[in-house]
């Protein structure tokens, strides 16, 4: 519930801050030096050419059925504890789509490979992916791996992320080929 809020209040500040899209064909710019985007484009380019506007030079991107889709604003917290470790990552692109990552270890260190079907019911674990997109439907699964959980004011957070969704029409939506790459903007503990 916390993440889903959180995205959408993200999404309202990249519409905000001019990363909506304007015209009739969506998210076609934003294309980069190597990346495609421009009018009638297929997304925001490349991932070479992937990079947040918020915070300046971090990375979130992901294929959406084989659409390329690269976060402009990201929001990225931790909070460790004796107890815990948490970390979420939220991104939004310049067409309005979200991604939300979750991922709650107690005890922690976050570290590691991670399933939203609670890796065999492990208990202390709590892992969510949400996703707002046109026709995203029901979360069936996704795979979250953090490399480096990140630590604010020195080291990003790193890591990849996949997920299956089953659409409202019934088909299947694959996101594939997710990273990050991203600071730790809030911190708790």
């Amino acid at each position: 519930m916390k993440t889903a809020l959180a995205l959408g209040s993200i999404l309202t500040l990249a519409v905000a801050a001019g990363c909506g899209s304007s015209g009739s064909t969506p998210d076609g710019g934003h294309g980069g030096t190597n990346g495609g985007g421009g009018a009638g484009g297929s997304g925001d380019g490349g991932a070479a050419s992937c990079s947040a506007i918020q915070p300046a030079g971090a990375k979130m991107s992901w294929m959406d059925d084989g659409t390329f889709q690269c976060a402009l604003v990201i929001v990225t917290g931790r909070m460790t504890s004796s107890s815990q470790d948490f970390l979420e990552i939220i991104g939004s692109t310049s067409g309005g789509v979200g991604a939300g990552l979750t991922v709650n270890a107690s005890p922690g260190p976050l570290s590691g490979t991670y399933h939203c079907k609670n890796d065999g019911g492990a208990s202390g674990l709590f892992v969510d992916f949400v996703y707002t997109a046109p026709q995203a439907g029901q979360l069936q699964d996704c795979t979250i791996t953090i490399d480096a959980a990140g630590t604010p004011g020195s080291a990003n957070a790193r890591g990849s992320f996949s997920a299956t969704f089953t659409t409202t029409g019934g088909g299947t939506k694959q996101i594939t080929q997710g990273t990050f790459d991203t600071p730790v903007m809030l911190n708790g503990g």
